[in-house]
């Protein structure tokens, strides 16, 4: 018995401090104004800025409807119940809409990286 009362007690300790471990972990990452400051290395950084670039003028070329969707959906982080009452529309075909404007939003995305592909690879 008294085996078994050390591990648990030592098991809740090491707990403890992987816990306040990841806290601090988190803590240093924020900022002095509160907002979190990106640690990433300089590539991650560009390679992020060029993606959210390729997704945003992908955007543009979808039609309105999917864009008016998909901004409900993730610029103003609404639920798909609330967009379907915004819209007027029944949950499921709120659902079917939204996969159906991420398909095409993929699609886009896909044709315009084969075209850089194709354009880099005629410039050797």
């Amino acid at each position: 018995m008294p085996g078994f009362v050390y591990q648990t007690a030592l098991n809740l300790c090491l707990k403890r401090l992987r816990s306040l471990a990841r806290g601090s972990r988190a803590l240093n990452r924020l900022g002095p104004d509160g907002s979190i400051v990106a640690l990433d290395d300089p590539f991650t950084v560009l390679v992020r800025a060029e993606r959210r670039a390729a997704v945003r003028s992908a955007l543009h070329r979808l039609e309105p409807g999917d864009r008016h969707l998909l901004e409900l959906f993730y610029t103003e982080a609404l639920s798909t119940a609330e967009v379907a009452r915004r819209l007027q529309v029944n949950t499921g075909a709120i659902r079917v809409r939204k996969h159906r404007a991420l398909l095409r939003l993929a699609d886009v995305l896909d044709e315009r990286r084969g075209n850089e592909t194709t354009t880099s690879g005629t410039d050797r």
